[in-house]
């Protein structure tokens, strides 16, 4: 009789918490603040995950819902977790174009930006290399590639360094985060896309010979005050 006390309870638990969850994520999705916080002091926790294992705070960073991310940030949600599919709330945001709610995870601890396979490790990211000809004059990488790839459905760069450049390629809708380098000892230029994927891009190598093509032709111009 304890035994089926004890398996009915535990039924009983199992099918409340999917009630719990479902309304967090409903929450979530909707950017329902006030719903977050009626249901997080009813006692439901933060970091309850529905079957996908995505928590409240993947839901506000795949529907873009910034105000209930900060929220759930601000009430301690654990901005590590990983869905079961390997990806942060960071990423999720990166990779649904909400670079709004990307910018505010990024800066919070525990945020990667990185996916997980099944096995547990870091995807390695995919990328296309280029060797640079020679070039007698000083080329400024970052603004090269910006003035190379802008409107070209190309946005959101960042300048990481004087040889790094952080962008987003957007064909089709779909965004795709991506950095690209220059490495002046080997005089090469590498296009690395940085989302979770197993899939060959093919663009990437075209974008590395457009811009190996925009630095050749760079070096070929005069400098400045010279004829």
């Amino acid at each position: 009789m304890v035994r089926n006390l004890l398996i009915t309870g535990t039924l009983l638990f199992a099918s409340i918490i999917p009630v719990w969850a479902s309304e967090l994520m409903t929450a979530a999705k909707q950017g329902d603040v006030a719903g977050l916080e009626r249901i997080l002091d009813s006692g439901v926790g933060i970091n309850s995950v529905d079957e996908s294992g995505y928590s409240a705070l993947m839901w506000c960073a795949r529907r873009g819902r910034l105000e209930a991310a900060k929220f759930l940030v601000n009430r301690g949600a654990d901005v590590s977790l990983q869905s079961k599919s390997g990806y942060d709330a960071h990423r999720l945001a990166l990779n649904f174009g909400h670079h709004d709610v990307a910018s505010f995870l990024g800066l919070q601890p525990g945020a990667t930006g990185q996916s997980r396979n099944r096995s547990g490790k870091n995807r390695n990211p995919i990328y296309a290399n280029r060797r640079l000809k020679p070039c007698s004059r000083e080329i400024d990488m970052p603004e090269l590639i910006g003035i190379t790839l802008f409107g070209k459905r190309w946005h959101s760069f960042s300048k990481v360094d004087d040889h790094t450049l952080d962008a987003v390629f957007s064909p089709r809708g779909y965004d795709y985060p991506v950095q690209i380098i220059y490495d002046k000892v080997n005089n090469s230029i590498t296009v690395k896309y940085k989302g979770p994927t197993y899939g060959k891009r093919k663009w990437l190598a075209k974008v590395a010979k457009r811009l190996g093509q925009a630095y050749h032709d760079a070096c070929q111009e005069p400098a400045a005050g010279k004829e």
